[in-house]
């Protein structure tokens, strides 16, 4: 408040005024003024106007029977409105002091809402790139919660799941593109923490979910890297949308119990994988002495148990795929060409998920062992995908399309 109003008075961006406002900046710091520490501010009141609607939330578990809906529903969107307006001249006061504006509250409105905009509309275009005759990907939603966080919904629709899981990257970039062609990273950062810190990419195959899954990725991650895409395969992983998000956005999903069998083997591939990375960490351990050896046998052992519940979860479930599959002739396989894509890669994964090539009743294995296995099922959970994808795809091409 002290230094913006020295900042403010007239002084535009060239050379000289440039001296005049780092002379400013100078001057005042022998003050204890900080000016770097001015943007903490909007951060701090940004972070306030995320955390109201949780606030409200808790507000009307408490007292919310001794008020009218009606009117704390209208108090809640007043009060949000206000946070809004404070900040949006909150920022311009704090970068751009030096503007003179006739009606503050609408302008400095209209320059965060035009940002945002502009954002919007350049991954609309981004998107419709990368649309064709086979695949729709379009937003679907700036305003739906995901467990009261704020989330950008885009929808991927095709006919072939294989093609629809594939497309990810592809929307990926669209969406790092599209927010980076906006240089003001800092207005950028704030138009996402205020508007979508999230986004949800949802795969649908004719107009239905699989699973009722999306990949649900902080926007903040996806654009920390100004050069590249740069995303872990935790970041990755789909995540079931909350039921109440379905059902605002009026998503269908498939029912057909088949499908179940598919996802039951992704989901057990994945458990057991996660054990085995898990133990594999323990390779990064310093040498250990006579009780750290001890300890560490003793906590192996107790994960032994839940890992094999996995693994045989796991072979449970290429059993009963296989039992479907053995129902089919050589003919069905020649018109349901997936099928045999599902077997190839089924064979391939239960190579790759057993700890020794010849598994018979118990298994002893040291670490190196365990490394190993964890990294061939690194390539089972692949195969584990290729399964499903081609599963599905073969039970939804002949499955009715009903709407």
């Amino acid at each position: 408040m002290v230094l913006n109003p020295l900042l403010g008075k007239g002084l535009k961006p060239d050379q000289k005024n440039e001296i005049s406002r780092n002379q400013i900046i100078k001057n005042t710091e022998q003050y204890g003024i900080k000016a770097n520490l001015i943007r903490i501010s909007n951060f701090n009141l940004s972070n306030t106007i995320k955390v109201l609607p949780k606030l409200h939330k808790n507000f009307r578990q408490l007292i919310a029977q001794f008020i009218n809906d009606n009117e704390l529903e209208s108090l809640d969107g007043q009060e949000q409105a206000v946070y809004r307006r404070v900040w949006n001249l909150w920022y311009l006061f704090t970068f751009q002091p030096d503007l003179r504006l006739k009606n503050p509250v609408q302008e400095s409105a209209n320059q965060f809402e035009n940002s945002k905009r502009r954002i919007i509309n350049h991954l609309k275009k981004e998107l419709r790139n990368i649309c064709s005759d086979k695949l729709r990907i379009q937003i679907i939603s700036e305003e739906v919660l995901w467990r009261q966080e704020r989330t950008l919904w885009i929808k991927i629709d095709g006919e072939n799941p294989v093609e629809v899981h594939k497309s990810l990257e592809s929307v990926l970039i669209a969406i790092w593109q599209a927010f980076l062609e906006f240089k003001n990273k800092d207005l950028r950062h704030h138009v996402i923490d205020l508007n979508w810190s999230f986004v949800a990419i949802v795969p649908l195959v004719k107009g239905k979910s699989l699973n009722a899954t999306a990949w649900h990725i902080n926007l903040t991650v996806l654009l920390s890297n100004d050069e590249q895409l740069e995303l872990k395969w935790w970041n990755l992983v789909p995540h079931s949308i909350p039921p109440d998000a379905l059902t605002k956005l009026m998503l269908m999903t498939w029912t057909d119990p088949c499908l179940e069998i598919g996802k039951k083997l992704i989901d057990s591939v994945s458990q057991l994988s996660l054990f085995a990375a898990h133990i594999r960490d323990f390779e990064r351990l310093p040498d250990l002495d006579e009780q750290g050896e001890k300890q560490f046998a003793e906590y192996i052992q107790r994960l032994v148990d839940p890992m094999s519940e996995a693994l045989q979860l796991v072979l449970d479930t290429e059993v009963e795929i296989l039992n479907f599959l053995g129902e089919f002739s050589p003919s069905d396989y020649e018109n349901r060409p997936n099928l045999k894509t599902v077997v190839e890669a089924l064979q391939a994964l239960h190579t790759q998920v057993l700890p020794t090539a010849n598994l018979q009743g118990q298994v002893t294995m040291d670490l190196e062992g365990m490394v190993e296995w964890a990294n061939r099922l690194e390539t089972g959970k692949q195969y584990a995908s290729l399964v499903y994808l081609f599963w599905v795809s073969d039970i939804v091409s002949i499955a009715p399309v009903t709407k």
